[in-house]
């Protein structure tokens, strides 16, 4: 099996959250709940979504 892993900046992972429909409300940077900081390998997110129904979005080719 063959696994593929991105790195994301924290600016470019809260647009790409932020483009889904969410919004960020808290930020560690691991899973005991630590603070995200530039020592952190990992990034997890807690997010809301901003609508209660999210936008549609139409599938150009």
């Amino acid at each position: 099996m063959k696994l593929s892993q991105r790195k994301f900046f924290p600016a470019e992972l809260e647009a790409l959250v932020a483009h889904a429909g969410f919004r960020v409300t808290e930020r560690y940077g691991d899973f005991s709940f630590r603070p995200l900081d530039g020592s952190s390998e990992s990034q997890v997110l807690v997010c809301e979504p901003v609508a209660k129904f999210p936008r549609k979005r139409s599938i150009s080719r």
